[in-house]
């Protein structure tokens, strides 16, 4: 079987920038996959990203070899769903061993924690007792187990028999309590503790050898042919089943062929580890073993598997959107014993309507709903600017562009935003809608699923100019068939909805608040006290979109019918700008407040974060002072800030170059090189410059390097034909630069 094609690509993950609230997903996965139980629902529009966070959070998760994330594409037939499953189980239990043959083999010194008895004065049965215990840990039998284990299962029992020799010779000739032998006490405690540490990683490979091997007879059995006849069924004893369960556990027959594959692709790895397992006995069981029989036992082992081994076994399940959620109910009851008495931890991944659906009707086994939502207008001016599609510095230009795309991921990434462009009549109808104490009363999603309708009704009075009451039911039903939802819940709020609107009686809430909570902008302070004719800036914000569409009636309703007008778009801006001259502002300083809150101006969270592993971007680098300024703009909710250093080039020129700093989602340093060279435009002094003061106009902090070693540079000229801009890289890693030149940039500005 294929495997799934995750949005999410570490190898592009410079590429890829997270919103605070995905991030908060992305840690409430990673928890679940960690600790979690039960079946989980991952839930959310189309190309909201719910595949993409889930696929992050399994890349974080991954490190810890305590975790195994198995990725369903989506869900096929029974018999071959669990055979998928246990296939890619005993691929992820292989790769795991490896990682503890690894420790094994090269400790950290870092991971060897020794337990010195250096107050206690130690007799010759409490270091008897000692090496006992370690001996407990060695596994009592070496049969059937891949050579090289053996081995070195012979060769600590090997070592702990002689260091008894060793303390017997000590005790013996009275040299134990003699001063001068304390380096040689301490030496035998020290080897003492180093065994017991090596043993436990020598335990742990056993333990993964013997649940290889329980999966592979296991695997075995799954691709025999299933049994339906009933009274074969009856002949299987529970002797033969205990007598089986007892065999798989004793037989650990993993050849050392095993120990040394390389993981090239799943189809390769099983079979090479079906070649090298001795399956004694397994083919009368195969035969005799019902389908029902297999799932029972696959359900053991895991959970038996999970508790001694201490790992946790994650399943997503994706693309269950293709499903009706009946389908998708009788999904879960047909294996719910193996979802909650495995020990596992479900994921059903499902679009909206789905998910809301399951929280209403279905939950009775569902631990967990985790909704992912559209980008809010905020998140959208940052993603948009990342994703090279427009950085906006006009409010309407902005609303116009999330209005099109609908705050949805997937739309900003594939979609033309002029293709389906709002006017700004049409956007304010949105805020409208948005703002009104309906819509902020309901729960999140059906926040999310009115957002949607909201959209699908706009295009319709976009195309027609009107909406009667007959019209706006046939796109409730139209609507509620397309996303499967039918609930009575859902029918009394579109009835709700109707009459407010239709009455021009949508009463208001609030759209902007959250600018007046940016406590960092200065902006935002200023415009918090200031008010107009006994009226606050932030609640007449509020109204003034509200009266722009009732009182200059963008919406209007005559004759039982909803009917569009429209204001030009000249005519709103410049309405816009009045209102907020009233108030002492402009455009300009309301889309920096925008832009502050989203972290495109300061980014005081980022500015707090650990500076992590350091490296050059993936990207190409930047040529010219015009480039490194859209790069500022792009990514200017994850700068750090920027470095200019003046190397001289072969002809002894000086060259003016910089170096980007930025954070990314990973806990990485990306260093984006701006590289300036004689000749170049951009090496103008007039135009380096306009640089610095268009950093200082973004709060961008930059440095100077003055004193660097020209030494270093004349001499790699001469050594190498490289180009001078490879060659500056280079030594910039060579000589840690990066590092040294980012801790010059403050941190706390």
């Amino acid at each position: 079987m294929i495997d799934i094609t995750a949005p999410f690509s570490y190898e592009q993950r410079d590429r890829f920038t997270f919103t605070e609230s995905e991030k908060n997903i992305v840690k409430r996965l990673e928890k679940l996959f960690k600790n979690g139980s039960g079946i989980n629902v991952i839930y959310g529009n189309r190309g909201v990203g719910k595949t993409t966070l889930k696929n992050y959070a399994k890349h974080e998760v991954l490190a810890d070899n305590q975790v195994i994330v198995i990725d369903v594409p989506q869900y096929i037939e029974d018999t071959e769903f669990y055979s998928y499953i246990l296939e890619n189980l005993i691929i992820q239990m292989a790769v795991k061993k490896e990682k503890i043959i690894e420790v094994y083999r090269y400790p950290s010194c870092h991971e060897m924690q020794l337990n010195l008895d250096k107050k206690i004065e130690l007799n010759q049965y409490e270091l008897y007792r000692k090496i006992e215990d370690i001996k407990l840990q060695l596994p009592l039998s070496v049969e059937e187990i891949s050579p090289a284990l053996k081995k070195e299962i012979n060769i600590y029992d090997s070592k702990l028999k002689g260091l008894r020799k060793k303390i017997d010779s000590l005790f013996k000739t009275k040299l134990w309590k003699n001063k001068k032998n304390d380096y040689e006490k301490e030496k035998i405690q020290r080897k003492i503790e180093k065994y017991f540490e090596k043993i436990l990683e020598l335990k742990k490979w056993y333990q993964y050898e013997r649940y290889l091997f329980n999966l592979l007879e296991l695997q075995l059995i799954f691709d025999a042919t299933v049994t339906s006849d009933k009274k074969i069924e009856q002949h299987i004893s529970d002797e033969q089943e205990k007598k089986f369960d007892q065999d798989s556990v004793k037989q650990v027959g993993i050849t050392s062929s095993i120990v040394n594959a390389n993981i090239s692709s799943r189809q390769s790895e099983t079979t090479l580890l079906k070649s090298g397992v001795n399956y004694i006995g397994s083919s009368t069981i195969t035969h005799n073993l019902t389908f029902q029989s297999k799932k029972k036992k696959l359900t053991n082992i895991l959970k038996d598997l999970q508790n001694n081994l201490n790992i946790r076994i994650n399943i997503c399940i994706d693309e269950l959107d293709k499903f009706s959620t009946t389908e998708v109910n009788d999904l879960i009851n047909r294996n719910k014993a193996f979802f909650l008495e495995s020990g596992l931890t479900t994921f059903l991944i499902m679009n909206l309507g789905n998910g809301i659906t399951f929280k209403e009707v279905y939950s009775d086994y569902i631990t967990s709903f985790i909704l992912c939502k559209n980008l809010s207008i905020y998140e959208f001016l940052v993603k948009s600017a990342n994703q090279d599609k427009a950085i906006y510095s006009d409010f309407f230009n902005l609303l116009n562009g999330y209005c099109s795309i609908q705050g949805n991921n997937r739309n900003l990434l594939v979609k033309d935003m002029t293709e389906r462009s709002y006017e700004s009549s049409e956007s304010i109808v949105f805020i409208y809608l948005w703002q009104s104490n309906f819509y902020q009363k309901l729960p999140e999603d059906y926040q999310e699923l009115f957002s949607i309708f909201f959209n699908i009704m706009i295009e319709h009075l976009k195309l027609l100019g009107e909406l009667d009451k007959s019209d706006f039911k046939d796109l409730v039903l139209e609507f509620k068939t397309r996303y499967s939802i039918a609930s009575v819940k859902l029918a009394l709020l579109f009835k709700q909805f109707e009459t407010s609107f239709f009455n021009n009686n949508l009463k208001q809430s609030y759209f902007f608040s959250k600018l007046e909570m940016n406590s960092y902008s200065k902006i935002s302070e200023k415009l918090r006290f200031t008010s107009f004719e006994g009226v606050d800036f932030y609640p007449a914000l509020e109204n003034y979109f509200n009266d722009l569409v009732v009182k200059s009636q963008l919406l209007s309703v005559k004759d039982s019918k909803l009917i569009l007008n429209y204001l030009s778009n000249f005519e709103i801006k410049e309405k816009f700008e009045n209102f907020l001259e009233l108030y002492g502002t402009t455009i300009n300083d309301f889309m920096n407040l925008f832009k502050e809150f989203s972290g495109m101006k300061n980014n005081y969270g980022l500015r707090r974060n650990v500076r992590g592993q350091i490296r050059y971007s993936n990207q190409t680098t930047y040529n010219g002072i015009d480039d490194a300024m859209t790069t500022i703009d792009r990514w200017r909710n994850e700068i750090i800030g920027v470095v200019f250093f003046y190397p001289k080039d072969r002809e002894k020129n000086t060259l003016v170059n910089g170096i980007i700093y930025r954070y990314n989602n990973f806990g990485e340093i990306i260093c984006i090189p701006y590289v300036g060279y004689i000749g170049l435009h951009s090496h103008k002094p007039y135009r380096i410059k306009e640089y610095k003061q268009f950093l200082s106009m973004k709060n961008v902090k930059f440095v100077e390097i003055e004193d660097l070693n020209e030494d270093i540079f004349q001499s790699a000229y001469k050594k190498s034909e490289q180009s001078e801009e490879e060659i500056i890289k280079k030594i910039c890693i060579e000589y840690n630069y990066l590092n040294r030149w980012l801790e010059l940039i403050p941190a706390d500005y």
